[in-house]
C-alpha cells in the first residue's frame, strides 16, 4: 500500500497530470478569492461529487474545467 508521499510523488510524474496548469484567470480567481475559500470549494466538490453513496449523476465525467480546483493538485 502507497503512502500519500508516495502517490503524490507519482501523480507528479504523470503525463496526463502535467498538462494542468492554471492559466491567468485561474491566478486571478485564486488572488480574490483566497485559497481558504479554494480549499473549501475543493472540499465541497469531494463531498458532493465523489464522497456519496449514490450519485445522481453517476457514470458522468466530472468537469476538470472552469474551477482552479480542477487544474492543480489541491
Amino acid at each position: 500500500m502507497q503512502t500519500i508521499d508516495q502517490a503524490l510523488e507519482k501523480l507528479s510524474r504523470s503525463e496526463f497530470r502535467s498538462r494542468f496548469s492554471l492559466n491567468e484567470k485561474d491566478l486571478e480567481y485564486i488572488e480574490q478569492k483566497g485559497m481558504d475559500t479554494i480549499r473549501r470549494h475543493a472540499e465541497a466538490f469531494i463531498a458532493e461529487r465523489l464522497a456519496p453513496a449514490y450519485i445522481p449523476n453517476d457514470g458522468k465525467q466530472t468537469p476538470m474545467r472552469n474551477h482552479p480546483v480542477f487544474n492543480t493538485g489541491f
